[in-house]
């Protein structure tokens, strides 16, 4: 995989430029496992179960429209590597990727063609997208491994 081949997309959001990085981890294929806590996190507790548990694993969030990157259990792979490559070097962001449908094209372009190309795209969609290529299974993790404030969670709640 190019060293460049994870550089944030034309059409990325701009405040979400960098969360492109996390997808580096893909080619990390010297590791079985890798267990991705991103830089807002903080573990209060010993997460090393997450190591042992089904892969890919993120938690979902209706904020999110889906899965969220923030606590992720991956397999690295060269093939999900390249074809997150080949997702962000799209012209147009993966946001009509659906679960159960696929890629709707026509979607797409229309967005696309709205927006100048631009969306607040992250890193999350090129996820979703990816396995929803591969029609992979994705466990969920609880929703306290990413907890947030703004949600109103309780200390109960959180990892």
């Amino acid at each position: 995989i190019a060293r460049d081949a994870y550089r944030p997309p034309v059409w990325a959001g701009e405040q979400r430029r960098g969360t492109f990085a996390k997808l580096a981890i893909l080619s990390q294929v010297q590791f079985e496992v890798v267990v991705f806590v991103d830089n807002d996190c903080r573990a209060i507790q010993n997460i090393d179960h997450l190591a042992r548990t089904p892969t890919p694993s993120f938690v979902f969030a209706a904020q999110d429209n889906g899965l969220n990157s923030g606590v992720m259990v991956i397999k690295p792979s060269i093939k999900d590597a390249q074809m997150a490559a080949r997702i962000i070097a799209s012209p147009f962001a993966p946001l009509r990727w659906i679960w159960s449908k696929g890629f709707d094209a026509a979607a797409a372009a229309a967005a696309a063609a709205a927006t100048g190309g631009r969306s607040d795209a992250t890193d999350q969609e090129v996820w979703t997208a990816l396995y929803n290529a591969h029609n992979v299974s994705v466990f969920e993790l609880p929703t306290q491994y990413n907890f947030r404030w703004h949600l109103l969670m309780s200390h109960a709640q959180r990892c």
